[in-house]
């Protein structure tokens, strides 16, 4: 396996492990609620996974915008890049022990929502609230997305970038997807899963840990 897809699997990761986050994760069956429109039900089953779907494509557009603006603009930084490469390195395994623990900035674990509830619930309106999702939660599970947008950036190829951060996307993605296939069988279960957040930290702080060294290290 290249070190490319080594990548693009830890970003993929890095995604999964977002969607488990102490913000994300309790909150979901809100979601769900107010994409269907309605109370979760098997009869809205159908207008669910459409809306679900756009919100999915909203947020990953803006995830995309970030990784592309943010290399783009390491581009035009006149430091070397393998200057460039060892500072996102050292960012990158500064952002895991803060998972981990380590130490303490709490505004990173701080979401900016706003409880948008648009009137009508379609795919336009529920690409909109993906977007809004995005910047909202950037806060929160920024410490992951920053780790993804440094190791993006570090690369300064646009086109690699863009892959990256659509490759996140589609790990937060899939969990929202999956839970609104079943999303009646599964919305007493998700109430009972704060537990999983805490370990999921964990083990994305781990996971940023090896992949800032390895940046360092420029293996990646």
């Amino acid at each position: 396996m290249g070190i490319n897809q080594v990548s693009l699997g830890a970003s993929f990761l890095a995604g999964l492990l977002a969607f488990f986050s102490p913000c994300v994760l309790p909150l979901l069956p809100v979601y769900l609620g107010i994409l269907v429109g309605s109370d979760i039900s098997g009869s809205e089953n159908r207008s669910l996974i459409f809306n679900t779907f756009s919100f999915i494509l909203g947020f990953s557009t803006v995830f995309a915008i970030l990784g592309i603006s943010v290399t783009a603009i390491s581009q035009y930084l006149v430091f070397n890049r393998q200057v460039i490469v060892k500072v996102a390195g050292i960012l990158v395994i500064a952002l895991g022990m803060f998972l981990l623990g380590i130490f303490n900035l709490p505004f990173l674990l701080k979401e900016q929502r706003k409880h948008i509830q648009p009137k009508t619930i379609n795919p336009f309106s529920a690409f909109a609230l993906g977007c809004a999702f995005a910047f909202g939660w950037t806060p929160c599970i920024g410490p992951v997305l920053s780790s993804v947008l440094l190791m993006a950036g570090s690369s300064q190829n646009i086109k690699y970038s863009f892959m990256m951060l659509m490759v996140f996307s589609f790990g937060l993605a899939l969990p929202f997807f999956i839970v609104s296939l079943a999303a009646d069988r599964v919305k007493d279960i998700l109430m009972k899963t704060k537990k999983i957040a805490i370990y999921s930290q964990k083990l994305a702080g781990s996971l940023l840990i090896v992949m800032g060294v390895l940046l360092y290290l420029n293996r990646i």
